[in-house]
């Protein structure tokens, strides 16, 4: 059975960009992970957050974001979010205080679907997350 593995935004804007370094390191790692007995994840939160980074920050032209878009979601699974999702986030900040919200939505989205591996550079320390007895480890792959 592939083990299933949350994969943030951060992850794939290095791996879909012309990033050098970190690019270079989180195609590695998703290569190795497609390759291997894992099953990438992502809410439909990381395509949006991909979506608005490559338009608005990395100000990139509309059809070269679609072709982005179109090759991010051939190599994913998606995972359903839902109402639940958005309070136990609200509860994770409240009980780890350095998480941004929009990173414990999607920590709380892998808890609540029972994921218990996230990869992502936007969560400090400590790299295990828990909540109502259900954890997460989050590994930063840089």
């Amino acid at each position: 059975m592939a083990v299933p593995i949350l994969v943030d935004t951060n992850i794939w804007i290095y791996a879909l960009t012309d990033y050098t370094e970190k690019g270079d390191k989180a195609r590695e790692v998703l290569s190795v992970m497609s390759e291997g007995n894992f099953l990438i994840l992502a809410p439909l939160q990381v395509m949006k957050e991909l979506g608005r980074v490559l338009l608005d920050k990395m100000k990139l032209e509309e059809d070269e974001v679609l072709s982005i878009l179109e090759n991010f979601s051939r190599s994913v699974s998606f995972i359903t979010e839902s109402p639940l999702d958005i309070t136990t986030a609200v509860e994770l900040r409240k009980r780890y205080g350095y998480l941004d919200y929009f990173d414990a939505i999607i920590i709380a989205t892998a808890l609540n679907n029972g994921v218990e591996l996230v990869l992502s550079e936007d969560v400090p320390l400590p790299d295990r997350i828990s909540l109502s007895g259900k954890e997460v480890k989050v590994i930063n792959p840089f």
